[in-house]
């Protein structure tokens, strides 16, 4: 059976993060970003002529059952053969088609000089090998993505890599392998609105330091696109978002799916060196690095892909299979590769969800209706990451839907304000304006009174207010001091009172901490006054006389 190659270009299932990342915040001056748009307009014209006076050739691609595209395999040749072409002295080096073939050429002279003895046709034919395996000496390029900002960073420095993953990037592995010692040169750009770009062109280059970028040199090599031991990057440009509009991946899936969603495809960006070996022998995938032509075994990611390579059964990927691996459970589809799509994935009858690094959830899980569309809710997994539907997972009870059915103070209230935030964004003015216009003021007599079981006071208030759309003061403080509290702001309920021309009236209110300074959100005062009087008031300088006692801050 002779072995199968292909050229190493992944199959990356497009994931949220790629395909729905927020337009990030222009921080330029408009007439600046017009500037940039034409140095874009330019640069990219100047590079769609190019690539027009060339023919790249494209393997051709079969439709998979995924929805992806796969490039069809050719025949590469076998150890035995290429050590026959040696024998024969039909060996061609030229006709080399791939780095493993020049390996195993390399593996068969070898053979022959230590069968047959040296000779100088050998000693030549090996040096010859031996020089252009050197050639194509590379380095690991690493991929990490932002979920901020959507934009994908790419660098061969690890310690660059490390920082940017303590900071909150998301690792994508690597992304693809670079020449060391030929090839031209890949520039590398930073905007400082807050992105970076990347351009073998010298005019792109040039254009886009003309309106502000700082130029950082050279990132690494690319090889020649006509290159057969080249890996194509393909690159797409996202014309709805204004900062990190683009991105380079090796899977030909990814660029497609990309270019359905409404990218615009912009050809090849540079081309890596083809390191990755795939033998794929009536089904079973094996993938073996061609530098050292050494198996791989275990979790490997590539190219935006991972894959399962069973130590147990001789290295074999795990195909359309689940999987429980270092204490996490995973997911292998047909072609080998973990599904990563985060959110749901209905899979051998079951239904699932994908967290961010590919691992099923398991037990509780929050979904906000930012996420799915639906209310905000909380589903039960079992402990191998299935739904459990009208069942029980530990003490957490589902109803049909795989809703969580008797959620805690705390759950109850983180759902009912990612509700809110499907309306207001986590902006804090967009959720103090919410606040005071969508409740009415409700009086109570007494205006304090006791929560349910299992709630705290402001739990319950809070509660009050969301399903009712009514409530006193306290109603208002509480919303407005938990909205902010899951929006990651420091902030606390005050139980006080404010000076009258009568005397002090009990009253609630809180205060929020910016900068190390204090500021005062007034939600009932905001129904009569302007938000300039009661959003983020310093407490120094606020037009009320607001009385805490001892116990003002104890409700929290």
């Amino acid at each position: 059976m002779k072995n199968k190659w292909k050229r190493s270009v992944f199959i990356l299932p497009l994931t949220g993060a790629i395909a729905l990342s927020p337009a990030t915040s222009v921080l330029a001056e408009e007439v600046e970003l017009e500037k940039q748009d034409q140095a874009w307009t330019q640069a990219e014209t100047t590079e769609t002529e190019a690539k027009e006076t060339k023919t790249t050739e494209v393997a051709t691609t079969t439709e998979t059952e995924a929805g992806f595209e796969v490039e069809e395999r050719v025949e590469a040749k076998t150890e035995a053969e290429i050590e026959e072409d040696i024998q024969n002295e039909t060996f061609d080096l030229a006709a080399i088609g791939s780095l493993y073939e020049l390996q195993l050429a390399k593996k068969a002279v070898e053979n022959e000089m230590a069968i047959q003895g040296s000779s100088p046709e050998l000693e030549a034919q090996l040096a010859a090998i031996n020089a252009r395996l050197a050639s194509y000496a590379t380095q690991a390029m690493y991929r990490l993505y932002n979920p901020n900002s959507g934009e994908h960073f790419y660098t061969a420095n690890t310690n660059e890599r490390d920082v940017l993953i303590k900071a909150g990037w998301k690792d994508e592995g690597i992304g693809w392998y670079a020449p060391i010692s030929q090839g031209i040169p890949v520039y590398r750009l930073y905007n400082p609105n807050g992105e970076h770009h990347y351009t073998t062109s010298g005019g792109e280059r040039d254009n886009l330091v003309s309106v502000g970028w700082k130029y950082e040199g050279e990132g690494w090599k690319s090889l020649s696109a006509e290159d057969v031991f080249g890996q194509p990057l393909y690159r797409q440009y996202n014309p709805n978002q204004k900062l990190c509009n683009h991105n380079y991946t090796t899977s030909l899936g990814e660029h497609e799916a990309l270019i359905g969603l409404g990218w615009k495809d912009e050809g090849i960006g540079w081309t890596g060196v083809d390191v990755i070996y795939q033998e794929n022998v009536n089904g079973n995938l094996r993938i073996y690095k061609t530098d050292t032509m050494e198996q791989i075994f275990g979790l490997y990611t590539y190219g935006g892909q991972c894959f399962y390579l069973d130590p147990a059964n001789d290295g074999i990927a795990l195909t359309n299979a689940k999987r429980q691996i270092n204490g996490k459970y995973y997911l292998f589809n047909e072609q080998g590769q973990m599904i990563r799509s985060t959110g749901w994935v209905d899979f051998g009858g079951q239904r699932y969800w994908i967290n961010d690094d590919g691992s099923l959830a398991t037990g509780l899980v929050f979904v906000s209706k930012e996420q799915t569309g639906e209310a905000s809710h909380y589903l039960v997994f079992d402990e191998q990451g299935s739904l459990v539907r009208n069942g029980q997972s530990g003490s957490y009870q589902a109803d049909a839907n795989g809703w969580l059915t008797n959620p805690n103070g705390d759950q109850m209230i983180k759902q009912f304000c990612h509700d809110t935030y499907a309306k207001t964004g986590r902006d804090l003015e967009q959720i103090f304006r919410y606040v005071g216009t969508e409740v009415s003021y409700q009086a109570k007599d007494p205006q304090w009174y006791e929560p349910a079981p299992g709630l705290t006071h402001t739990q319950y208030f809070a509660y009050v207010g969301f399903t009712s759309g009514k409530g006193n003061c306290y109603t208002y403080a509480s919303m407005i001091y938990h909205l902010a509290k899951e929006a990651g702001y420091e902030a606390r309920f005050v139980k006080g009172a404010v000076a009258t021309a009568s005397g002090n009236a009990e009253h609630g209110w809180v205060e929020i901490q910016q900068n190390g300074q204090w500021y005062i959100c007034d939600g009932s005062m905001y129904r009569h006054y302007p938000i300039s009087y009661t959003f983020m008031r310093p407490i120094d300088r606020a037009p009320f006389v607001y009385v805490r006692p001892v116990d003002a801050y104890n409700f929290q």
